[in-house]
């Protein structure tokens, strides 16, 4: 985890096959070392699930929000949202 406060956001597609496309990361403040966590997460929950029935694609969005200092003591939370297109 990045020291400091860090917000990340992971936009992308997923297919009915539930694959993933189209990745886009950003971070508050920027941070390569947040979000190379974030999109390590991301790679270690796949294979994700099939989409709804009659859903063919749809777009992600999954925030993580995490503190940590040089100390030890951390913190993080996420949310994810499943939008059809």
């Amino acid at each position: 985890m990045a020291d400091g406060n860090n917000h990340v956001t992971i936009t992308c597609e997923v297919s009915s096959d539930g694959s993933l496309g189209d990745l886009s990361v950003t971070s508050s403040p920027k941070s390569a070392e947040a979000e190379a966590a974030a999109i390590n997460a991301l790679q270690e929950s796949k294979p994700l699930n099939l989409l709804p029935s009659g859903m063919s694609r749809a777009k992600i969005t999954i925030v993580f929000d995490s503190k940590a200092d040089p100390h030890g003591d951390s913190s993080s939370s996420g949310s994810v949202r499943l939008d059809p297109i």
